[in-house]
């Protein structure tokens, strides 16, 4: 990440002002260059998030299960790509300094508890032991409490396969 520009040094030799004002200069080239990125990208996601729902609207019914099922991957995939424009367009409010982060102290423990519990009802249902072995206090983490759980969230619910068992 660059570092945030600082204010002009007034003791600094010329050399480092042209410098740090060159710097200042590729920061700001930077922030525009991901703004213009991000916003490019959540267009094209958006058209192919829409075209997806169209598709599943109009003519789910004659396709298979297993279209359906790639239809479904393709569309979570797609909200993983607005999730990861979501954070570049944060990134470069970040750099600018129009945004800031509030992180406060989050217990890494409550989080993995969290994820346990999110889990827990489809590993009972297809018969799987899950025991949380981490305990509550692994350690602390600067955060933000929302986003912190916002990053287990897709594995505690996509990324997990239980084995199925046939009666």
């Amino acid at each position: 990440m660059v570092a945030r520009r600082q204010p002009p040094d007034e003791n600094a030799s010329p050399l480092q002002a042209s410098a740090e004002e060159q710097l200042a200069e590729l920061q700001d080239r930077l922030a525009h260059v991901l703004s213009d990125a991000s916003h490019q990208i959540r267009n094209h996601i958006t058209i192919i998030q829409s075209y997806l729902e169209i598709v599943h609207g109009e003519i789910a019914a004659n396709l298979s299960d297993e279209q359906l099922s790639f239809l479904g991957i393709a569309y979570d995939n797609v909200e993983l790509l607005r999730d990861l424009v979501e954070d570049l367009v944060l990134l470069g409010a970040l750099e600018t300094g129009i945004a800031d982060l509030e992180a406060e102290p989050c217990e890494l423990g409550e989080v993995v508890a969290a994820a346990c519990d999110a889990i827990g009802a489809r590993a009972r249902a297809a018969a799987v032991a899950l025991e949380n072995l981490a305990g509550s206090e692994i350690g602390l983490v600067l955060a933000q409490p929302e986003k912190l759980q916002d990053a287990v969230e897709p594995v505690s619910y996509t990324h997990l396969t239980l084995p199925t068992r046939s009666c």
